[in-house]
Formats: structure tokens, sequence, C-alpha cells
């Protein structure tokens, strides 16, 4: 069995991937864009990025399937 790694950054609006925010964060509590200052909620910006992991996922788990000859899952 093979292992695929797959890194998922989470970017802001305007492409930056950094953030300031509380060093245990809460769900409610603001995180800060260090390059245009957009502001949202860390369980918002957490609830993103579990969606797009899971994206991510389901596509590696779709083209594992394809490359072995299945043909729609």
């Amino acid at each position: 069995m093979t292992t695929t790694r797959t890194t998922v950054f989470f970017k802001c609006s305007c492409g930056s991937p950094n953030f300031d925010m509380p060093r245990n964060p809460k769900a409610s509590d603001r995180v800060r864009c260090t390059k245009c200052g957009a502001t949202a909620k860390h369980g918002d910006v957490i609830r993103q990025a579990t969606a797009q992991v899971a994206a991510a996922v389901q596509k590696q788990v779709k083209d594992m399937f394809r490359k072995a000859g299945f043909k729609r899952l």
C-alpha cells in the first residue's frame, strides 16, 4: 500500500496563508490576515479549511479508483 501526502494551505482571499491569531484560539476568537487585514472567526476559518481537506481527499480517492479501472463513483 502506498501513502500519498497532500498539503492543503488555507489562504485568505488576497492569497496570503499567514494569519495572526491567539495562542489557543476558540471558535469565537477573531483571526486576521497579516497581508490585507481581513478578519474572520477562527471557527469559520477551521470549517472552510476542513471543507478544503475533505474535497482534496475525495479527489484523491476518485483518482485512485479511476486508476484502478473503475469507471465512476
